[in-house]
């Protein structure tokens, strides 16, 4: 059990034998319940979404391996208002939780930025929300109903920087139509749909694009400059299913999929997620699993299959829990309608010839 995000999907992208694991994460970004919430599917053990990408990164140090976190952030010259009372954290979302914990990594600071290194050596930090790039926030809307603007120009120049560097032509043309289809919109217009696609052409170009700088240009040695091959992506539940459906058109491989189920009585999603991790019996943690993790890369499909059977709650302790949590309330059901597995093993049978009771006569006990 994740706590924070109410969707996830695992995707398996390979591209001339090189395989790519992409963690697909949907947020809610208004905190309103979680893996331990009041009607909820309650769970006695979970992990929070910080802690969990913390340890992946932390882990792919042993790998000899990069993990690739897209959130959706924007990167700032001043983090100063993440460092609050970490109590107040949580009264807020998942997405303002993982701001806080990679704040130094999305900061412009060159002190942050080593902190950054120091914090996280193994991770590649990638603040994906263009829009506020362009200066598109709740109070100003920019100048991009005129293709001719400043702030189109800019756009463009970006996002075609990243279109240009993918090597894969299949996804590279999909690209460009998903460019193509983004028109200019009025400031009115924008204002009602907050124009998904600025960013969301954005993250997917960083994603599969190159990361080796251009001919004659300056060069770059962070992270060897290898291509994205374990990445993580947190963003909005409605970017994550835009996300999934590019996936879906460039025919990469959907290992995995959870959708958490509305709480009783209430509207709204769980913010909890139930997937298969890795679990680490020497320091008791939980990550998400790497490419390196699977022994064939070119067969990690189904090799997943093996992975997710093994980890994902099928013990019978496990059982018990949700056991437990019935009792504490009948009327709740699981994952949807369905009701609690039945038990795995019957109960010992009782004895034939039940204990002597004792009996009470004329005051005092005697045996029967």
């Amino acid at each position: 059990m994740v706590d924070g995000p109410i969707s996830y999907s695992c995707w398996l992208y390979m591209y001339g034998g090189r395989p790519t694991l992409i963690h697909n994460f949907g947020d809610e970004h208004l905190l309103r319940s979680g893996c331990s919430g009041k009607n909820n599917f309650i769970s006695e053990e979970f992990v929070s979404i910080e802690e969990l990408i913390s340890n992946t990164i932390d882990d792919a140090k042993k790998n000899e391996t990069v993990i690739d976190l897209f959130l959706e952030g924007v990167r700032h010259n001043n983090y100063s208002h993440y460092y609050i009372n970490e109590l107040k954290l949580l009264h807020r979302g998942a997405l303002n939780r993982l701001e806080y914990k990679f704040s130094s990594c999305l900061c412009l600071s060159e002190d942050k930025i080593e902190e950054c290194r120091k914090k996280f050596p193994n991770g590649r930090i990638h603040a994906i929300d263009l829009r506020d790039v362009l200066g598109y926030n709740k109070r100003v809307i920019p100048n991009i109903e005129n293709k001719k603007s400043d702030t189109w120009i800019a756009f463009r120049s970006t996002v075609k920087n990243q279109i240009y560097r993918v090597e894969d032509a299949d996804v590279r043309e999909h690209l460009l139509k998903l460019y193509d289809s983004i028109k200019a919109l009025s400031q009115e217009q924008l204002q009602d749909n907050f124009y998904s696609d600025l960013m969301d052409i954005y993250l997917l170009g960083r994603l599969f694009r190159r990361y080796d700088p251009p001919f004659n240009s300056k060069p770059k040695t962070d992270f060897n400059n290898s291509p994205v091959k374990n990445a993580v992506i947190y963003s909005g539940d409605n970017h994550k299913n835009i996300y999934d459906k590019f996936f879906k058109k460039i025919k990469a491989i959907n290992l995995y999929s959870f959708n958490s189920p509305f709480i009783i009585n209430d509207d709204i999603e769980a913010q909890c997620v139930e997937i298969p991790t890795i679990f680490n019996c020497l320091f008791f943690y939980n990550r998400l699993p790497m490419v390196e993790d699977f022994k064939n890369p070119g067969d990690i499909a189904n090799e997943y299959k093996d992975f997710e059977k093994k980890t994902l709650y099928r013990d019978y302790a496990e059982i018990r829990k949700k056991k437990k949590v019935f009792r504490w309330n009948p009327q709740q059901t699981l994952f949807q309608g369905q009701t609690l597995p039945q038990r795995k093993y019957p109960r010992k049978p009782r004895s034939e010839e039940p204990q002597a009771k004792r009996q009470r006569i004329g005051g005092k006990e005697e045996e029967p």
